[in-house]
């Protein structure tokens, strides 16, 4: 049986479409002239044949010359009894195979690698999800910021106090020996001056002078203060009560390592001491340890209450003094 095929099959084709020939030659099957007939003729597109369409079976009804030509128009090919068992082994040669298991494989390939695609992209929109999970997050933080500021700010204040707190027991531990004189080794000297006040000396810790000495200055301006720095507070209140009874100071004075603000209210004592000293010259007055004490005649020393903004009224009536 003859076979018609349309224009998807013309790559497997070695001619041109199925055409009208009245050109010489004969029916392929009739062996008759096909010149010196009235019928149609169709040449087989593989193997270039030509056959009276009345010798066909099942093609004998195409009567008129449109109907071929709408053949031609359509792009169908033609293929002769003889030639359609060769073009169906064409269609199942080993190379068309391997090439469609190539394309299998390909397109397994490619569905693996969608596969990856979708999953990576699966990952990618669980990360989105998360992400705007903490976006929420973070919007609900800000919109508590004056609560977090607050929380920092208390948790800054602490820092700042431990901080402080641990220079206070810092400067605990430590003695300022002012106008002690500069020659030989202070450390020595320092050591000879505790055996003398029954200090341990294995109580002293380390002994530095402080800031750098003026050669413009003359010699018994130009020392610098010795601090003292003992294992523990204990040993240095001993040191500084023992001191302040010691017969051989030779000018010497030692005082609590201070900071700033310690400084100026001792500074702020000492002026409020000798104001009250030009008013009472009947009692004695004395700064020690950052307290006010007083001694009346045959008395003890005695802590001196000050009043809520005395030491502030003892500041602005000095800067008003340095001012004018």
């Amino acid at each position: 049986m003859s076979t018609l095929m349309d224009g998807n099959a013309r790559s497997m084709s070695q001619s041109s479409d199925a055409q009208l020939s009245p050109g010489p030659g004969k029916c392929y099957t009739c062996r008759k002239g096909i010149r010196n007939t009235n019928q149609l003729v169709l040449c087989c597109t593989y193997c270039q044949h030509q056959f009276h369409t009345g010798c066909l079976t099942g093609l004998n009804e195409i009567k008129t010359p449109g109907e071929l030509a709408f053949m031609k128009r359509a792009g169908i090919h033609w293929y002769c009894t003889d030639c359609e068992p060769k073009l169906a082994n064409l269609l199942y040669l080993p190379s068309l195979t391997t090439s469609l298991d190539s394309l299998t494989k390909d397109i397994r390939e490619m569905r693996a690698e969608n596969r990856e695609i979708l999953e990576d992209n699966l990952k990618m929109l669980e990360s989105t999800t998360k992400f705007r999970e903490q976006a929420a997050t973070l919007t609900g933080v800000a919109d508590d910021m004056p609560l977090l500021r607050q929380m920092t700010a208390k948790i800054d204040k602490q820092l700042e106090d431990t901080k402080a707190q641990n220079a206070r027991y810092e400067r605990s531990c430590n003695v300022i020996l002012h106008k002690l004189e500069e020659e030989g080794r202070t450390a020595s000297v320092v050591y000879d001056i505790c055996n003398d006040l029954e200090i341990s000396t294995d109580n002293v810790a380390k002994v530095t002078r402080l800031g750098r000495r003026n050669m413009d200055l003359p010699k018994d301006k130009n020392v610098r203060p010795t601090k003292i720095t003992f294992t523990n507070p204990q040993t240095r209140n001993d040191f500084l009560h023992a001191y302040y009874l010691y017969d051989d100071k030779l000018g010497t004075f030692a005082t609590p390592d201070l900071s700033k603000e310690e400084q100026h209210r001792e500074y702020l004592l000492r002026s409020l001491r000798n104001k009250l000293k030009s008013e009472n010259k009947s009692v004695k007055y004395q700064v020690r340890n950052g307290l006010l004490m007083g001694k009346e005649p045959d008395s003890t020393w005695q802590i001196i209450e000050i009043e809520e903004g005395q030491l502030t009224k003892i500041d602005k009536e000095l800067k008003t003094r340095r001012d004018s």
